[in-house]
C-alpha cells in the first residue's frame, strides 16, 4: 500500500501560480475486536459497535435490503473476498460525521449503490469490486466542504453504474483516488450522473491518478460548482477511452487545477471545456491524445446580454499542453466559441491555418514551452536556475525543466496574426553560466544549455 502522508500542491512557476501546501496523514480505525459474519443479520448488528473489525465469511443475499449502513466510528468492513448481493445501499453511511472507517476486499453485486458515504473523514475504500449498481457504483457525499476530508480511495473495480461509476459531489477536500478501474458508468441526464469517475462540486485539494477510466458520456468529468467550486487539484497519470462524447470534460467553476500526463484516446472529443463558466487558470500539461477526431472543443460562457443579469464571466487563461500521436498534419485540432478571453494551445505543432477555428468573442493563442536541459561537461545538472523574461524553474535530477508557454500566433475570428518574436534563456549553477535564444512556432522547442 502507498503511504497515505500527502505534501502537495502546484511547482507550476511557468505560469506564476502560488504555491499551495498540505500534509495529513490517512488515521486507521482504532479496532478492539473482530467479529466473522455469515448473514445480513449478523453483520448488521457487528456494525453497532465502535471498534470493530467485520469479516464476511460467506456470500450474503440483502433481497432488497440496505446492507451495512454505519452509524459509528472506528469501523472495517473486510469482505474477505465474499460478496454482498441485492441491497438497496451496500455499505453506507447517513449524515453522522464519521471518523477512521475502512471498506475493503468486498464485492457489491446488482446493487442500488455499492457503496454510499457521506461526511466521512478519514475514510479508506480499496480492493473493493462493484458490479451491476442500478444507480451508481460508488458515490461520496461530504455536504460542501464541511466534512469530507482525508479519504483515499484506491484499487477499486468499479462496471456499470448509469448515474457514474465512482462519483464525488459536494465537498470533498484533501484526498487521493487513485489506480481505480471505472468501466462503462455513467449514461445518466443528472449533473453528475454522465461521468464514468466524476468530480462534481467543491472538490479542494485532492489528487487523482492512475486510474483506468473506460466509457460514460464523458470518462473524466471536471465540475465545479456551488461555493468554492473545483480547484487546487492533481490530477495525473490517467488514461481514458471510449467515452461516447469526450474524454474529459471541463465545466462551471474548475479553475486552477493541474492536468498533467494523462492520456485520451478513441473518443470523438479528447478535451471539451464544456460551459465553461468561472474555468479559468487550468494547465493541462502533457494530454496525450490518440484516435481523437477532434483534440479540443472550448464552448466558453455566454455573452448575450439579458436585462437585470450580469453578464456571465469569460474562460480565462486556460492552457493546453498537447501531445498528439500519429495525427494527419492539416487536420483541425481545436473549436473554440463563447466568451472566452484567451485560451492557449502549446507544443500541438508548428502553426497552420485551419488548426483552430473560433466563433464569437473568444481568442486563442498558439505557443511553445521551452523544454530545457542544462549539462556541464556533459552531465545532467540539477539544481541549475533557468530564467526567461520574467519566468524562472530549476532543473532536476536529469538535468531538465520547462518553462512557457511562450506565444507565438494569436487566433480570432477574424482570422491569424503572428505575434512571435526571439527569446532568450538563461541558466546559472554557482560560478557557470548559459544561454540560449529560439522563437516559438507552437511546436515543443528542445533546448540544451552547456555551462560554462
Amino acid at each position: 500500500m502507498r503511504t497515505t502522508t500527502i505534501t502537495s500542491f502546484f511547482l507550476v512557476v511557468e505560469l506564476g501560480f502560488p504555491q499551495e501546501r498540505t500534509s495529513w496523514k490517512l488515521e486507521p480505525p482504532l479496532i478492539e475486536r473482530t467479529v466473522r459474519v455469515k448473514t445480513l443479520v449478523e453483520a448488521k448488528e457487528a456494525v453497532t459497535r465502535p471498534g470493530t473489525q467485520v469479516v464476511f465469511d460467506a456470500d450474503i443475499d440483502a433481497a432488497g435490503e440496505d446492507g451495512l449502513v454505519l452509524s459509528v466510528n472506528d469501523i472495517v468492513i473486510d469482505g474477505n473476498g465474499k460478496t454482498l448481493a441485492n441491497a438497496r445501499r451496500g455499505v453506507a453511511s447517513e449524515h453522522e460525521v464519521l471518523q477512521r472507517i475502512e471498506i475493503r476486499n468486498l464485492t457489491l453485486k446488482d446493487c442500488g449503490v455499492g457503496v454510499f458515504m457521506r461526511r466521512d473523514q478519514h475514510l479508506h475504500v480499496h480492493h473493493n469490486t462493484v458490479v451491476g449498481s442500478k444507480s451508481v457504483g460508488m458515490h461520496f457525499e461530504n455536504s460542501f466542504g464541511n466534512h469530507g476530508r482525508f479519504f483515499e480511495v484506491h484499487d477499486n473495480t468499479v462496471r456499470g453504474g448509469p448515474k457514474g461509476g465512482i462519483v464525488f459531489q459536494d465537498g470533498c477536500t484533501d484526498g487521493r483516488v487513485y489506480d481505480n478501474v471505472c468501466i462503462d458508468g455513467g449514461y445518466g441526464p443528472q449533473s453528475y450522473a454522465n461521468g464514468c469517475l466524476n468530480f462534481d462540486s467543491n472538490m479542494i485539494r485532492v489528487e487523482i491518478y492512475g486510474n483506468r477510466i473506460e466509457g460514460g458520456t464523458f470518462g473524466l468529468a471536471l465540475r465545479g460548482q456551488n461555493n468554492s467550486g473545483m480547484h487546487s487539484c492533481q490530477i495525473y497519470g490517467n488514461s481514458v477511452s471510449k467515452a461516447r462524447k469526450a474524454g474529459i470534460r471541463i465545466c462551471y467553476e474548475t479553475f486552477r487545477n493541474v492536468l498533467r500526463d494523462n492520456t485520451v484516446q478513441d473518443c470523438p472529443v479528447a478535451l471539451y471545456y464544456e460551459r465553461a463558466y468561472k474555468v479559468y487558470g487550468n494547465l493541462l500539461d502533457g494530454v496525450t491524445i490518440r484516435n481523437c477526431p477532434l483534440p479540443l472543443l472550448v464552448e466558453g460562457a455566454t455573452t448575450v446580454p439579458v436585462e437585470g443579469r450580469k453578464p456571465e464571466p469569460f474562460a480565462d487563461a486556460n492552457v493546453d499542453r498537447l501531445v498528439l500521436k500519429e495525427w494527419k498534419p492539416g487536420a483541425p485540432i481545436a473549436r473554440i466559441s463563447g466568451g472566452v478571453k484567451v485560451h492557449t494551445i502549446a507544443d500541438a505543432g508548428p502553426w497552420y491555418e485551419g488548426a483552430v477555428k473560433v466563433e464569437g468573442d473568444a481568442k486563442v493563442t498558439w505557443a511553445s514551452f521551452a523544454h530545457v536541459t542544462v549539462l556541464d561537461s556533459g552531465k545532467p545538472v540539477a539544481g541549475a536556475e533557468v530564467t526567461c523574461e520574467g519566468l524562472k524553474g530549476a532543473t532536476g535530477s536529469d538535468g531538465r525543466v520547462r518553462l512557457g508557454p511562450f506565444s507565438s500566433t494569436e487566433i480570432t475570428q477574424d482570422g491569424s496574426r503572428t505575434i512571435a518574436r526571439s527569446r532568450t534563456l538563461n541558466a546559472a549553477f554557482r560560478d557557470k553560466k548559459a544561454a540560449a535564444t529560439f522563437v516559438p512556432d507552437g511546436s515543443p522547442k528542445e533546448l540544451t544549455l552547456d555551462l560554462k
